[in-house]
């Protein structure tokens, strides 16, 4: 879900074209709300299911693939802001090469704790703060 706002709600969905997805931006109320809400999520910690064929994958497979430098980012949705509130629009595939070469000058290389309890990114090869960036180098 973009917005939940009465009147202004907009969601994300993903559309599967083959062996490959885009994500599509769509406004109003979605047929399945609470599916929208939770998105790929089944339940807490790494648990998810694959948004191509609906199976759960294991948390030790994320955490490994992770770690290994092997998950990647995708551009869902761009939210701008315009004189009467935001509006969402649909990434292209201009906008994610955009995204992509976006190339910080500095970003903080200050460890986050690895008690998974506290903070879980380590979990997933995430163990900078600058890590959290979809520019970083962790996330190509």
């Amino acid at each position: 879900m973009l917005s939940t706002k009465p009147g202004k709600e907009a969601y994300v969905e993903p559309l599967i074209d083959g062996p490959g997805y885009e994500f599509v931006v769509k406004c109003g109320k979605p047929n399945n709300e609470e599916a929208s809400r939770h998105g790929t999520k089944l339940a807490r910690g790494a648990n998810f299911r694959c948004i191509m064929s609906g199976t759960p994958i294991a948390p030790n497979y994320i955490y490994a693939e992770a770690k290994a430098g092997r998950l990647g980012a995708r551009l869902m949705a761009i939210v701008a802001e315009a004189r009467r509130g935001r509006v969402y629009l649909n990434p292209t595939a201009a906008h994610e090469a955009v995204a992509r070469e976006a190339k910080p000058n500095w970003a903080p290389d200050v460890a986050m704790p690895e008690n998974p309890r506290w903070f879980s990114p380590p979990l997933y090869g995430l163990t900078t703060y600058g890590d959290l960036s979809p520019t970083a180098s962790s996330w190509r």
